[in-house]
């Protein structure tokens, strides 16, 4: 008993309750003739992170676009604060402190930025 090994190619839209899908083999010219009509019109989007989506039509494509899917979700950015911004942080913290005292505990009381 031989090993015979083949190859096929499936190719599904990613529309949400699509039944669009096809199984072929891309090496036989006789399956390819008979693919179905909708593969035409195949668009395959590609997002900034490479993940990948194909639809069958216009309609799919849009359904897809709905839910929320192609919203690549963004790194969070963290930024180091520098010495001036921490000197100017203090700063407004003390004079945000400041004011939120009664007049009568301000008495003798200087506030100081450094």
């Amino acid at each position: 008993m031989g090993f015979t090994d083949t190859m096929s190619r499936t190719i599904k839209c990613d529309g949400p309750e699509c039944p669009n899908t096809v199984t072929f083999n891309p090496q036989s010219q006789e399956e390819i003739a008979k693919l179905p009509a909708w593969l035409r019109t195949t668009r395959t989007i590609t997002l900034g992170n490479n993940t990948r989506f194909s639809y069958c039509s216009d309609v799919c494509e849009v359904k897809g676009c709905t839910t929320g899917s192609h919203n690549v979700p963004e790194p969070k950015q963290i930024q180091e604060a520098g010495s001036i911004e921490l000197q100017r942080a203090i700063a407004e913290k003390k004079i945000a402190d400041a004011m939120k005292t009664q007049p009568e505990e301000k008495a003798g009381q200087k506030v100081t930025l450094e």
